[in-house]
């Protein structure tokens, strides 16, 4: 990844955050480098920690693995949606990826 691009992180982004909602793990684990940096201090009360990405992403397939997801026609999840981005929802990563899509159509 090419860390100067805006387009490749907003595609990182967008990738970890749909991964998690569909609960695709190991595309989940491909956001990230080999370790991580991770601060729940300000949600948690714990200190902040230093990760390999497999444990992390582990922990958050234990802490999400047994809610049911509800998708909705376009395939988002609405429950997600709704508690994330309120009713009307929220499609920033969504513009982000068909933007890159579209610059790399026309390189």
């Amino acid at each position: 990844m090419n860390i100067d691009d805006p387009f490749e992180i907003q595609a990182v982004i967008a990738r970890f955050a749909n991964s998690s909602h569909v609960k695709d793990w190991s595309g989940h684990q491909s956001c990230f480098t080999q370790s991580l940096h991770a601060d729940y201090s300000d949600l948690r009360g714990t200190p902040p920690q230093t990760a390999k990405a497999a444990e992390y992403v582990g922990a958050r397939r234990k802490a999400l693995d047994h809610l049911k997801l509800i998708k909705t026609q376009s395939g988002r999840s609405a429950a997600s949606r709704k508690r994330f981005f309120g009713t009307k929802g929220f499609r920033p990563f969504a513009k982000a990826q068909n933007e890159l899509s579209r610059m790399r159509r026309t390189r």
